[in-house]
């Protein structure tokens, strides 16, 4: 039986025998007589139970989770309960790290809480323990106000923006349910980041509007055509600098009119029609391409999106067009207003790979945004109209999908066909008038461009093997 006395300073200690051996535990000087005795009642239960093979009861593993660290170690040691999880702000990181992981969360998510993690380990240390107090919390939360921005170069770090500084305090509160989850408590003093509040700031430079006039200008001022293309692509359908890489030429499908794209982010694959804006920088591009390349822009692949926004600054400044504060978001968001002014919210949440609840949420708030938007919106058209020439040059009359459209669309015509192919609502007539028959031929200037094209591309092989043949002979 577990038994205990009260020393003459105060002390309270308890014996107990288990594992053959007669254990003595030291609780201190601020237990009263009565908590002792429960104390040993306690210890006395969970000896009988695990000398008898039987698990413990709840509510004394309830018990043990009041108990300091200290005694709960002392347990642990001689093997009455589990060790409790101790956590550094290293291990803590690395096991939320692989918490999304294995949950399949987005890289970007991945990458954002690498950034949190490292802030959370260069200001407390990575071999700090995670028990840490309110006044810890504030000085942290303080260092991300005025030093928490990393510099490219240099030492000298400079503030975050407040919108900045409440994700990462949302994010730090989430890595300590991380370890609550992996069986760690928080003592009574530790602070967990809950009484930080994680206000959503509103950023108004993220609402701003790009007239498509305005893009096109600094456009011109770009060298390479599949550059201008990529930028186009930004602006016109809303794709990010991340998702252009993975843009094919054969993702392009004039039959349909669609360009199928993955997001780099979600995953989620969206059609988007091809518009008429697209069209010239498409060509431009597609004639310079070189013979067997499978992407439309070879120089974006490994291309950081700093290095987008310095190519994009470069022309802005040739152009004389004053920067916009975020210019992919605010492109984005401005495509987005543009497919929200004039064509149908399910053909936009297709464009933009959003759900119509997200995409009213965050791109119709601002009145004066969508009327701006409505009076310079691109020219996105109705595919109940025919077809310029240009689109529905790449139609041959035996094409897989045309002779599949064609056979099925008298017996099946209406939303239903359309739906099983994938494409938008409000796309089913966008068959042009008379596409049954041969491909259009293209213009002449086109025609001529691509002859020069190939003449140049003849002289330079004829060139290089004529250099080749004098070299070896040498």
């Amino acid at each position: 039986m577990a038994s205990g006395t009260q020393q003459k300073n105060g002390t309270q200690i308890v014996w107990f025998s288990f594992g053959g051996k007669r254990r003595t535990m030291r609780l201190g000087k601020g237990l009263t007589t009565a908590q002792r005795v429960t104390f040993q009642a306690n210890i006395q239960r969970m000896v009988d139970l695990v000398g008898a093979g039987f698990p413990i009861d709840v509510d004394l593993l309830a018990w043990v989770e009041t108990l300091s660290d200290r005694h709960a170690d002392y347990l642990a040691r001689i093997g009455l309960v589990a060790r409790r999880s101790r956590f550094t702000f290293a291990s803590l990181v690395d096991a939320h790290l692989k918490r999304h992981k294995n949950q399949g969360s987005a890289q970007s998510t991945i990458d954002h809480l690498k950034v949190a993690g490292a802030n959370l380990v260069e200001f407390f240390g990575a071999d700090t323990p995670i028990e840490i107090t309110r006044q810890q919390v504030d000085l942290f939360e303080r260092w991300l106000r005025t030093h928490g921005k990393k510099p490219r170069s240099g030492d000298e770090r400079g503030p975050l923006a407040p919108g900045t500084v409440a994700l990462r305090l949302r994010r730090a509160k989430e890595f300590y349910q991380t370890a609550k989850l992996n069986g760690w408590k928080p003592g009574p003093n530790c602070c967990t980041f809950d009484h930080c509040k994680s206000k959503h700031v509103k950023d108004t430079s993220r609402d701003t509007y790009i007239p498509f006039t305005d893009w096109e200008r600094v456009l011109s001022y770009v060298d390479r055509a599949d550059v201008r293309l990529a930028l186009a692509l930004v602006r016109i359908v809303g794709i990010s600098p991340s998702t252009v890489p993975t843009v094919k030429w054969t993702d392009w499908d004039f039959d349909r009119s669609i360009l199928t794209v993955e997001r780099h982010k979600t995953g989620v694959v969206c059609r988007i029609p091809i518009y008429d804006e697209l069209l010239d920088y498409y060509w431009a591009a597609y004639e310079l391409a070189e013979p067997g390349e499978v992407y439309c822009h070879l120089f974006a692949r490994g291309v950081s999106q700093t290095t987008w926004k310095e190519r994009l600054t470069r022309a802005a400044r040739l152009a004389e067009v004053p920067l916009w504060p975020k210019p992919f978001i605010n492109a984005r968001a401005s495509a987005a207003w543009d497919l929200l002014s004039c064509r149908p919210l399910q053909e936009a949440t297709s464009v933009l790979g959003h759900s119509p609840s997200v995409m009213l949420q965050h791109y119709r708030r601002d009145e004066h945004v969508r009327q701006s938007a409505r009076s310079s919106a691109l020219h996105f058209p109705d595919y109940s109209q025919k077809r310029s020439a240009k689109r529905s040059a790449p139609i041959v009359s035996d094409s897989p999908n045309l002779a599949y459209l064609k056979a099925n669309i008298a017996k099946n015509a209406g939303p239903s066909l359309w739906a099983s192919l994938g494409v938008p609502a409000g796309l089913g007539t966008m068959l042009p008038e008379g596409a049954e028959g041969a491909a259009i031929e293209p213009t002449k200037q086109e025609a001529k461009r691509t002859t020069a094209k190939k003449a140049e591309r003849k002289a330079k092989r004829a060139a290089d093997s004529s250099n080749q043949a004098k070299k070896s002979q040498l």
